[in-house]
């Protein structure tokens, strides 16, 4: 059995299984201690997890196959695999991108786009070589249009700029808010917190207020503009969408739907449902080969 780890920006999941039983037991917890700030915190969480997950299965894990947001960088990857290895010192533990093991999830073989938006954002394809071209999946201060952290970030500044207009999506806020101003979380809020308010955001369009509207067409338009970046050379390839933001019933997910159906020539939408652990369970097994 694998233990597969999807740590993400906003919280953390953790199952075992493997690629033929799938999925027999996850837990997700948030918020999430980061790869990169906080690798100890992290490891001791997966660990944890790990532990009582195999305990009431009573399973042995064989390996560990984590993907989590900033292990892009190879000291983040060392960090927490050194971590992971305090405790299961001969057990093997392979830590990659949480952007790689989504892609796997969808593409474990064939070319494709994922499109994803949770906290932050990202548009990557698979290549007929088996390589990956990403744009985006930068973190929010070096971009994520179209993300919920940017829906919410924007929403807060245009609430700031016409309040008047802006009245009612101020009004939803309230309780994210928590006794603050919207100048308070602009400047104080984190990214977990403000990213929290997108969803309230695609409430209020979806109940018609035309400022939220905006905001949520806004962003399916970035993340349509990501994915053009990827450079498809007029190829028609299978087109996934994931992450919270683009979760089912998402007014954001709704519009780039549309849009995608529109350049149909480049982007063939597809309704697959991205699950991160398949695509962990997917690297650990042809890396147990």
């Amino acid at each position: 059995m694998f233990l597969g780890v999807d740590a993400g920006g906003s919280h953390v999941e953790c199952g075992i299984g493997d690629q033929h039983s799938g999925i027999l037991a996850r837990k997700t917890y948030s918020p999430a201690p980061g790869a990169a700030s906080n690798p100890r915190d992290l490891a001791e969480l997966i660990i944890s997890a790990g532990l009582e997950l195999q305990t009431g299965l009573q399973v042995k894990i064989k390996r560990v196959l984590i993907g989590a947001a900033g292990a892009g960088n190879p000291e983040v990857r060392t960090s927490l695999k050194r971590e992971i290895r305090r405790h299961w010192p001969a057990l093997p533990v392979t830590v990659t991108t949480d952007i790689e093991i989504a892609l796997e999830s969808c593409f474990p073989a064939d070319q494709g786009i994922l499109i994803a938006s949770g906290t932050g954002s990202f548009a990557v394809r698979r290549n007929a070589d088996g390589t990956s071209t990403r744009v985006g999946g930068q973190g929010p201060s070096s971009g994520d249009e179209g993300s919920a952290y940017d829906l919410g970030k924007t929403a807060l500044v245009k609430s700031k700029e016409d309040w008047y207009h802006s009245a009612t999506m101020v009004e939803a806020f309230k309780i994210q808010l928590d006794g603050r101003t919207v100048t308070e979380m602009i400047e104080d809020g984190t990214p977990a917190e403000v990213a929290a308010l997108a969803r309230t955001v695609c409430n209020v369009a979806l109940a018609g207020d035309q400022v939220a509207i905006g905001l949520v067409e806004d962003a399916a338009q970035e993340l349509l503009s990501l994915a053009a970046e990827l450079g498809i050379d007029g190829q028609q390839l299978p087109t996934v969408l994931g992450g919270g933001l683009l979760s089912p019933g998402s007014p954001v997910r709704a519009n780039l739907v549309n849009w995608l159906r529109a350049a149909s020539q480049h982007f063939v939408y597809t309704d697959t449902s991205v699950d991160p652990l398949l695509g962990a369970f997917s690297i650990a097994s042809k890396q147990a080969d």
